[in-house]
């Protein structure tokens, strides 16, 4: 009988030296998501950023989950909640911009925003909100009350 041969499967997180931002509304988002965003890019490129948090909403970290046209980009939830789970999150908050600068919100918007929402949610991590990005504007899906599910 051969030997046989299983991967060790490791999971680690670097935490910063990094201030931590409290992020206690969308504008205090919007503030961190500007710090993120590629301004060079900004009006060319769609992006999806998470931003994960802890239990005081304090940022820990982001990670850019997709780049991708003009027009889209593919965002794989798989991903951003196995993230989640590799840092002591207990929230996230969702951006991407729009390149056009139009703040209206797509039915492929809404639909990732429910999919990340009610996957999070089963894992006990709170999506609080979905913010895009326009031309120096932002639209708040908490604001707008468009994060009910």
């Amino acid at each position: 009988m051969s030997e046989m041969h299983i991967p060790e499967i490791k999971v680690s997180f670097k935490g910063g030296k990094e201030e931590a931002h409290k992020i206690s509304c969308s504008k205090d988002a919007y503030a961190v998501a500007n710090r993120l965003f590629n301004a060079d890019t900004l009006q060319y490129q769609e992006e999806f950023i998470v931003v994960y948090l802890n239990a005081q909403h304090k940022t820990i970290g982001y990670y850019k989950a997709a780049l991708g046209g003009i027009e889209a980009c593919i965002v794989d939830p798989r991903i951003i909640l196995g993230i989640a789970l590799k840092v002591p999150c207990t929230a996230m908050i969702l951006f991407h911009n729009h390149p056009s600068g139009n703040l209206n919100v797509s039915r492929q918007d809404r639909s990732i925003t429910q999919k990340l929402f009610t996957s999070a949610n089963m894992l006990d991590i709170n999506v609080l909100d979905h913010i895009i990005i326009g031309d120096g504007e932002y639209h708040s899906f908490a604001d707008a009350g468009e994060m009910e599910f």
